[in-house]
């Protein structure tokens, strides 16, 4: 498997993906707990508690340095500092590849933030790692992940589940290889 760090943070035109810090925890939890914004991901009933925020908060912190880290940045706007969702990724099991994933808060939606952050990621994946490709996959409708999912260029790759394994329902998947990335580029 290849060992990818996580950076303190990305930047874009409009959006700052960096790391969570202790002072998140508000926000992560008002995100946690509305139930349209999570509609369509897998965490738990406990996980959107104050507890259960407070646990998911302590864990990246506690993971973004060690010898398994976790890829999970909070989406913030770079002029204003505001909140306003999450995204990162995760390795594919058994592959040279990492499944993306990203929240807009309900609030946001519909201002290009979901396929900005989505284009960093793939920038940071395959110009500052050794992975081949990054999969996404999409829940049965959630139309605007998927519209985002396409215009960042990925193509459907056939049903699957997410690379998260407490992921319920069939999914869509995408696949964006790098060599697709590297043609888009130039």
């Amino acid at each position: 498997m290849i060992k990818v760090s996580v950076p303190l943070a990305l930047e874009t035109a409009r959006l700052r993906l960096r790391r969570f810090r202790a002072d998140d925890l508000e926000a992560l939890a008002a995100m946690l707990a509305d139930s349209e914004a999570t509609r369509y991901l897998a965490f738990t009933a406990e996980q959107k508690t104050p507890a259960g925020a407070r646990a998911l908060l302590d864990f990246l912190l506690a993971r973004y340095d060690s010898e398994a880290p976790v890829f999970s940045l909070a989406l913030t706007d770079l002029s204003t500092g505001a909140y306003l969702g999450y995204c990162g990724f995760q390795p594919v099991i058994g592959e040279s590849g990492a499944e993306i994933f990203y929240l807009v808060l309900p609030a946001h939606q519909g201002c290009g933030y979901a396929l900005e952050a989505v284009e960093a990621l793939l920038r940071y994946i395959f110009t500052r790692t050794g992975l081949n490709f990054a999969a996404a996959s999409v829940a049965p409708g959630n139309m605007l992940s998927l519209r985002v999912i396409e215009a960042a260029g990925f193509r459907e790759d056939g049903k699957g589940k997410a690379a998260d394994p407490s992921a319920s329902g069939d999914r869509r998947r995408f696949v964006m290889r790098r060599e697709a990335w590297l043609e888009k580029q130039a």
